[in-house]
């Protein structure tokens, strides 16, 4: 989904440190607090469910594998 912009891995698949760090800093300049890449899925889980969005689908649209339900 990103790519690396370090020289070392130029070009190369962002991995999670490196996607947490971006995360980071970007919530810095923005001024938000405790930001992390997990807290994007959560507010998406979140939004879907109250939209209305049968569970089951959206537990598909985040990649759940689980059936099971809270």
């Amino acid at each position: 989904m990103f790519l690396a912009q370090d020289p070392k891995n130029k070009r190369q698949r962002l991995g999670y440190k490196g996607l947490h760090k971006m995360v980071r800093k970007l919530g810095a300049v923005a001024g938000v607090e405790d930001i992390n890449p997990h807290r994007f899925r959560h507010t998406f889980g979140t939004e879907v469910t109250r939209r209305g969005v049968d569970p089951l689908f959206g537990k598909e649209l985040m990649g759940i594998k689980s059936v099971q339900l809270r």
